[in-house]
């Protein structure tokens, strides 16, 4: 369970707009406070995370989306897997992909867990919430 009062940093990394409004409305569900950063370039997100590290203000979970212009999900899960420092933070694949050589080259990229999105935006908020729910109360001991 995340301690009353602490706010948790989340990143999301995806490029369609529908998408992250659908995500944003479902983590106003969250029981705790957050701060969500949306960035829509995978490398983009590297330079963030960079100046993240540099401040010491790392995300506590990113959400992820596999496939983007330029420098994909699976290329992003490699380069922070690498990075001393960034290796360690949990990494949601949140995608539109439901076969298992994505989900395969997901988990060997790295990635900490493989979500498919609902089809329904509804279904899809409710999936958000509890998901990241689960994975930032499990990086404080909880559940």
């Amino acid at each position: 369970m995340v301690p009353a009062g602490e706010t948790r940093n989340i990143l999301l990394i995806e490029d369609d707009e529908e998408d992250a409004y659908i995500v944003r409305r479902g983590l106003r569900h969250l029981p705790f406070d957050y701060h969500l950063e949306v960035i829509s370039d995978a490398a983009a997100a590297l330079v963030y995370l960079n100046k993240c590290q540099s401040e010491d203000k790392l995300p506590d979970l990113i959400l992820l989306d596999l496939h983007m212009p330029g420098m994909d999900g699976f290329d992003f899960l490699e380069a922070i897997r690498k990075h001393d420092g960034l290796s360690e933070i949990r990494v949601v694949v949140l995608t539109g992909l439901d076969d298992d050589e994505s989900l395969l080259r997901s988990y060997e990229s790295g990635a900490t867990s493989y979500l498919a999105k609902p089809q329904n935006k509804y279904e899809f908020q409710n999936f958000i919430a509890n998901a990241t729910e689960w994975w930032v109360d499990t990086s404080f001991g909880g559940a």
